[in-house]
């Protein structure tokens, strides 16, 4: 007679509202689900980009955050996750970034269940434009390092940024577990003209790729002004992961010609995002330099990964962070908008040795599931 395995019970806090974009997270929560856990997630009801998930196992409860007041939707999603927590037993608890984990912190206290923190950003308390936003910033880094000591376990992308997570949070360096954001598997070349048809671009153009947020600093509005200056084979697309446009992204929009830029203005759930890398001949992953967070950026970049596990080769900024891409010449590290111009004719003449550095990086260094497993059977041992 078979004895039934106990089916485990996780709650993942996510009170912002892109979680969709957010790789490890989703990655994580399908890869519980196939290994037998029950998965409830508490999610904001105004996610962007969508969230599209119907799959035995994974339920999704919604907070209030469409229309609702700055900093009430965090007041909301706690509320919310009060109410689950009452109603059924939980066997673990993930808090998503910061007030995902003090939420799960203050959940702990009403049904002393184990939390794990799943971090994205480090957070000083100071990044906040006016002075008294930062305090308000540092009352609630302050939460988040109490909370800290809280969990059982804090999982960041690796394990640099968890060195530096340990020094500002005060945390043991040997709680801290390693999931980078990427997808499982190998990575593969599966060509795709899903932005081609989208767009109206023709077939025999080469799309260079700019994904996601984009913002002040980042050098994309100055690519997007000199797009002429690209070979003629080429083309630049933006694809933005969200509906809601900042004044320097609709500058973007307004460089548009349709002939040698185009921009993708309508989000994707997580499942087509490969659609839309497949499309691309050459991925752009630069970022504006904002302290820790980028300089030692590492595994955390979910389009820098996307773009490997689709066989593409990057251009990305010259941070500490990302010296891995140039070692293992899967891309071309860049400073400014003159070097992203030249990488792209380095990488165009080098292109199927460019590529196929991409599949050797990945597999050597973001193959989720391996980071997973160890992390998963490391829950069920706490959990038994």
């Amino acid at each position: 007679m078979k004895i039934k395995k106990k089916q485990y019970r996780i709650l993942y806090i996510c009170p912002l509202p892109y979680i969709g974009s957010m790789t490890f997270v989703m990655e994580s929560i399908h890869l519980f689900q196939t290994e037998n856990f029950k998965i409830d997630l508490l999610v904001s009801d105004n996610c962007d980009p969508p969230l599209n998930i119907d799959t035995k196992d994974i339920n999704i409860y919604y907070y209030k955050d469409k229309g609702s007041m700055r900093g009430a939707k965090y007041f909301y999603s706690l509320i919310e996750s009060i109410c689950l927590v009452r109603s059924r037993t939980y066997d673990l608890i993930i808090g998503i970034s910061q007030i995902g984990l003090i939420i799960s912190s203050l959940l702990k206290m009403i049904r002393r269940v184990p939390i794990i923190f799943f971090n994205d950003e480090i957070w000083f308390g100071n990044e906040r434009r006016h002075y008294y936003e930062n305090i308000i910033g540092y009352m609630i880094k302050a939460l988040e390092v109490i909370a800290n000591q809280n969990a059982i376990l804090t999982v960041t992308q690796d394990c640099t940024r968890g060195y530096y997570l340990s020094k500002v949070n005060k945390i043991n360096e040997r709680k801290i577990r390693y999931l980078p954001n990427s997808q499982p598997g190998l990575a593969k070349i599966s060509k795709s003209t899903y932005l081609h048809d989208l767009l109206g671009i023709k077939k025999n153009r080469l799309v260079i790729l700019w994904m996601g947020a984009v913002s002040p600093g980042d050098g994309a509005l100055e690519l997007a002004q000199m797009v002429s200056r690209l070979p003629t084979k080429f083309v630049l697309v933006f694809h933005f992961r969200s509906e809601n446009h900042s004044a320097y992204m609709k500058n973007i929009i307004d460089c548009a010609d349709n002939k040698s830029l185009f921009v993708s203005v309508k989000p994707v759930p997580y499942e087509m995002i490969n659609q839309i890398v497949n499309s691309a001949s050459i991925g752009i992953g630069v970022y504006a330099k904002k302290g820790i967070n980028t300089e030692y950026m590492g595994y955390s970049s979910g389009k820098i990964n996307t773009f490997l596990k689709c066989g593409i080769p990057v251009i990305v900024s010259r941070f500490k962070g990302l010296n891995w891409i140039q070692k293992f010449k899967a891309g071309i590290q860049v400073d400014g908008v003159l070097e992203i111009l030249e990488a792209i004719g380095i990488i165009s003449q080098q292109y199927d040795y460019f590529q196929a550095n991409t599949l050797s990086a990945y597999k050597e260094n973001l193959r989720f599931e391996l980071y997973f497993e160890s992390l998963s059977d490391e829950i069920k041992q706490i959990l038994r």
